[in-house]
């Protein structure tokens, strides 16, 4: 899995390349079991009530990113910056919020390693009380800008299925995951040492380790191997100005997506996905 910024659960931007959407591969095989099953077999569905949309008022001024655009960083890399809590509104109003920590080193399969993770949730909709924490294990060579990538460990809360009826999520299923991720070997990302306009294609593999529950009944443990093949291009440093200020970022292409990563601190400014625009509404510390 790469990409907690497609957490999107996928920074990751500020997040690993790809994890977000290798997390969503996840809970979208359990999704295809329920539906498999009847909707989860003789697991019940849940009834969850709709909270009233959050009312995002004015974005604050303060603490915006401001830096030339010479080179691309991602979040892991800044020293003096440990939490950033960023608020994205799309173009149909949906709000989610993300919160992107840098931990203290510590010990992963038996390596030291630095840490740095990625929270996210929606802040309205009829499927609040989800969302996903990812943290990544890896190194950072200053020198080169490149990322030693060794496993990640990810959390995720989704309502599965479900239709809303008069402002209510009728039928979905709670599924929770618990899983952890080692590369084998360990893979090196170097989008962040790209000129504009190269191209870089980056394989890995890693054993996946998934223990999940369908409204609190445990399932079986789970251990797969997966093989991951991504593409991105960097298209440039681009200025975008925004209510919340302006900033200057790096341009990116990962498939059907567009992203537009802060040039300084490598936190996701801009979204762009099968017609869906998703842009920073508010930053804070």
């Amino acid at each position: 899995m790469r990409n907690p910024s497609k957490v999107q659960i996928s920074p990751a931007p500020a997040t690993p390349r790809g994890r977000a959407s290798r997390i969503s591969l996840s809970t979208a095989a359990i999704a295809v079991l329920l539906q498999a099953c009847g909707g989860g077999g003789d697991v019940g569905p849940v009834t969850v009530s709709t909270p009233a949309a959050v009312d995002p008022g004015a974005p604050s001024q303060a603490n915006v990113p401001s830096a030339s655009a010479t080179a691309c960083n991602f979040f892991g890399a800044q020293g003096n910056i440990t939490r950033a809590l960023a608020v994205y509104i799309s173009n149909s109003g949906d709000m989610s919020q993300r919160e992107y920590l840098k931990y203290p080193g510590g010990p992963f399969q038996g390596r030291a390693v630095s840490w740095v993770g990625v929270g996210s949730r929606p802040l309205s909709g009829p499927r609040l009380g989800t969302g996903m924490v990812v943290k990544m294990a890896y190194d950072y060579n200053a020198a080169t800008r490149a990322i030693t990538h060794y496993g990640y460990t990810s959390s995720v809360a989704a309502l599965v299925g479900g239709q809303v009826i008069a402002g209510q999520l009728v039928g979905a299923s709670l599924v929770e995951t618990e899983s952890t991720a080692v590369y084998t070997p360990p893979w090196v990302n170097t989008m962040y040492a790209m000129a504009p306009g190269q191209t870089l294609t980056q394989a890995s593999t890693e054993v996946l380790t998934t223990q999940a529950s369908v409204n609190g009944t445990a399932q079986p443990l789970e251990t797969i191997t997966v093989t991951n093949a991504d593409t991105v291009q960097f298209i440039g440093f681009e200025k975008i100005t925004l209510p919340r200020g302006t900033f200057d970022t790096c341009k990116y292409q990962d498939g059907a997506i567009t992203r537009w990563n802060d040039a300084s601190s490598g936190i996701e400014i801009k979204t762009q996905v099968n017609g869906v625009t998703t842009t920073l509404f508010d930053l804070s510390n």
